[in-house]
């Protein structure tokens, strides 16, 4: 139950703190195009009027929060927050948007299990594409998180999120929270971007 919670927890924060910051930074991530960027090109200003005046405020807020999230990852993972990064990966093809309940509570979550949802299959060379990690350092990465038995790979070789990574996690998914919590705060008090 708690392993499920945290693979939630860190996708939503990872897949929020990652579009956000991305807008932030004038571009997106195409999540229909795994690893492919919107239309804006990297570097080329937001001057078509999609942020608002308050833009410094919400940056900001938002960038303090992240950087507390980003601590608590990086002693979640001893340390070593490229782990925490293909851990995220793996844990958002285990639990993907499009195979989660539109029904489901946080206590359905925190109590559930993630057998109880179909992964998106992924695997090392997927994860090494996708995050720009090179394939060699993920595929360390996959063998601490097999050995720590938050990861499972199966006979197809890829690999998913397990029940025991959220037990092992559950202070970072409570700061996985707050961190949504001070975002969401931020985008109400400020205003959209």
């Amino acid at each position: 139950p708690a392993a499920y919670d945290d693979i939630v927890g860190l996708h939503l924060t990872l897949l929020f703190a990652w579009t956000l910051a991305r807008l932030v930074f004038n571009h997106a991530l195409d999540f229909a195009h795994f690893g492919r960027h919107h239309d804006r090109r990297e570097g080329e200003a937001m001057e078509d009027g999609s942020h608002n005046g308050k833009f410094g405020k919400l940056h900001s807020v938002h960038t303090a929060a992240l950087a507390r999230h980003l601590i608590a990852c990086r002693r979640a993972c001893e340390g070593d927050l490229d782990l925490f990064l293909v851990l995220t990966i793996i844990g958002e093809r285990t639990f993907t948007p499009r195979n989660v309940p539109d029904d489901m509570s946080f206590a359905d979550f925190r109590d559930g299990t993630v057998k109880s949802v179909t992964p998106a299959a992924i695997n090392l060379q997927s994860i090494a594409d996708y995050s720009g990690i090179p394939r060699e350092t993920v595929r360390r990465k996959i063998e601490v998180l097999i050995a720590k038995g938050w990861v499972e790979r199966n006979e197809r070789r890829h690999v998913t999120a397990t029940d025991a990574a959220n037990s092992s996690l559950l202070q970072l998914t409570e700061s996985a929270v707050r961190y949504l919590r001070e975002t969401q705060a931020a985008l109400q008090a400020y205003g959209p971007i």
